[in-house]
């Protein structure tokens, strides 16, 4: 049987209050109906997404780890709840619309449940921030919204999208975006559009989102081929290039791991250089790691995927150098950062 290693010379944090803010979560979730039952807090327990956020932000003030965990965990919940509208477009596309107009414009008397969590995230959210940061977030989740609302119309069509149309939408069902529009809350700075359009940063966030994305793939694509759902880098490798399940799962795992290795190479030249204030690229490059270490760390025993153990980190890559025409070497790369 075939193994995976994946490459990640980031090392593990966490946040030391992460038990907290586990209780105290579960506590929010509760006073806003979203957990009802005693299978719903066991599901709770099982996905262990306050430990997954708190891997992500393990130096944040504990207030802000709660605003972007309570996000987080809303994201899941209406991931989830979503799935049950999955055959009726229209309505999951109203819904869409519906939590995007109360982060847009906030609360009015009869929010309740989803909704009215949703809109204490957005009070939070602007209490803790600005409104260049709400609007933001509110921009990015509009975002996550369209491209999974793609996703159901793509299985309602019977109609998988092409490896290459898939890459695209991964970057954003993957939601990572409304993360990083968080990150005036969640690391203390303060950043306008100037800094959101710089080419690093996007790239940066690009490729952080492909590595996240890429990599879950690689866990979930065993339940996603069960469910019937294209949607993943996996499957649509062994359908689109005629490959079998254990040789795409292989061709997946190089793609995350150069995606990776040019990560790094992209975080030496921006730390190197000064295009950027250093008070605000580095806790960036910290928000992006986090999350690329996080993920990982969380995927590997998360219930959400099953945990395997034919998976595994790995801080090393072996790297194919030219050295003249017609001669490889093979050689160690190893990013140093965070070491």
């Amino acid at each position: 049987m075939s193994s995976w290693t994946l490459f990640c010379p980031i090392a593990s944090a966490i946040h030391p209050q992460w038990q907290r803010a586990h209780v105290e979560s579960s506590d929010w979730l509760t006073r806003h109906g979203l957990l009802r039952d005693a299978e719903q807090h066991q599901a709770f327990e099982r996905l262990a997404i306050p430990e997954f956020v708190a891997r992500a932000y393990p130096e944040a003030d504990y207030d802000d780890l709660r605003v972007v965990l309570d996000w987080t965990l809303w994201g899941f919940l209406a991931d989830d709840q979503h799935d049950a509208l999955v055959r009726k477009p229209d309505l999951l596309r109203a819904r869409y619309l519906e939590h995007a107009e109360v982060l847009e414009f906030g609360l009015s008397d009869h929010l309740t449940g989803m909704h009215a969590a949703l809109a204490d995230v957005r009070d939070r959210v602007l209490s803790r921030g600005h409104a260049g940061c709400l609007r933001r977030f509110a921009e990015a989740a509009r975002d996550w919204f369209d491209s999974m609302h793609r996703e159901v119309e793509n299985r309602v069509r019977v109609t998988p999208p092409s490896l290459g149309q898939y890459l695209r939408l991964r970057e954003l069902t993957v939601g990572m975006y409304t993360e990083y529009a968080l990150f005036d809350v969640t690391h203390r700075v303060r950043t306008d559009d100037s800094f959101w359009i710089d080419p690093d940063v996007r790239r940066l966030m690009t490729m952080a989102a492909n590595i996240i994305g890429w990599a879950n793939d690689v866990f979930s694509y065993a339940k996603e081929r069960d469910a019937g759902d294209p949607h993943n880098i996996v499957l649509l490798c062994s359908a689109e290039l005629g490959l079998d399940e254990q040789d795409a799962v292989t061709r997946a795992v190089d793609m995350h791991n150069r995606e990776v290795l040019r990560f790094t190479e992209l975080e030496r030249s921006v730390r190197e250089q000064a295009w950027i204030a250093p008070e605000l690229i580095d806790p960036f490059l910290g928000l992006l790691r986090g999350w690329i270490r996080g993920n990982l760390d969380w995927a590997l025993g998360s219930a959400r995927y099953g945990r395997s153990n034919r998976l595994k980190i790995v801080e090393t890559l072996e790297v194919p150098l030219r050295r003249g025409k017609g001669n490889v070497e093979r050689t160690l790369a190893v990013a140093e950062f965070g070491r």
